[in-house]
């Protein structure tokens, strides 16, 4: 019988030490399921910051397109101005030559 009680006592002991063991598993179960929540609404917040820039970056290339077209067609314009300037300047010359001669 007294082997019997210290049986017991040895199993009691050891089914302690596994309860023991158990929680600790759990907590640390839990705190890695945490840590994996926590690193995902990251990802996730990283995944929408990325596709505002994505977005922002895209407007910023077709702002810059539009931009460049409207600076072309402005030095069109300058150079189309410069010639008719040139054009009335030659022609103002030729007009005062026919003056001064008459």
């Amino acid at each position: 019988q007294a082997q019997i009680q210290e049986m017991c006592e040895r199993l009691e002991v050891r089914l302690a030490a596994n309860d023991r063991e158990d929680e600790e598993r759990s907590q640390v179960q839990a705190q890695m399921q945490d840590m994996v929540a926590r690193l995902e609404t990251r990802l996730e917040a990283n995944d929408r910051e990325d596709e505002e820039r994505s977005k922002a970056q895209a407007q910023m290339r077709d702002m810059y397109e539009r931009l460049e077209g409207r600076l072309a067609a402005n030095d069109h314009e300058d150079e189309e101005r410069s010639k008719a300037q040139a054009q009335m300047q030659d022609m103002f010359e030729r007009l005062e030559g026919r003056l001064a001669a008459n």
